[in-house]
């Protein structure tokens, strides 16, 4: 298959806005393939979160979490509004738009990991060494 072609089908308002009254096609599919995905990988983020002894990387973990699960849901909850031919909700706008969603609200813990938690981290393990000697 052709990609520019794809991608030329794809980027259309066509594809984009209209909503059609068949089966969810193997696009479609993939929208949910990668909702459970979404949702699996925030679990495994929200269980390294629990498992974590330092309070800044619990912290780090739960902020990643929330919006694969949230936007996960989501997107599994769009596949099936589009297989219940549920026109307001079943476009392939609301699909991409709740991916940029998820993508904007991951955007600021991945910033934070590559800034302030470093610092944090830091600061919470010299607490530590202070609790440990006060103790």
């Amino acid at each position: 298959m052709d990609i520019r072609a794809t991608l030329r089908h794809v980027l259309t308002s066509g594809y984009i806005f209209d909503f059609t009254n068949m089966l969810p096609s193997s696009g479609d599919r993939l929208y949910m393939i990668a909702g459970l995905l979404m949702v699996l990988l925030g679990a495994v983020f929200k269980l390294i979160s629990n498992f974590s002894r330092n309070s800044v990387t619990r912290l780090l973990w739960h902020r990643l979490a929330s919006p694969l699960v949230v936007g996960g849901i989501l997107e599994v909850l769009w596949y099936t509004a589009r297989d219940q031919n549920i026109k307001m909700f079943g476009s392939h706008f609301i699909a991409w738009l709740i991916g940029i969603v998820v993508i904007v609200w991951i955007y600021f813990p991945i910033r934070y990991c590559f800034g302030y938690y470093r610092q944090e981290r830091e600061h919470w393990q010299k607490q530590q060494v202070k609790l440990k000697y006060i103790k």
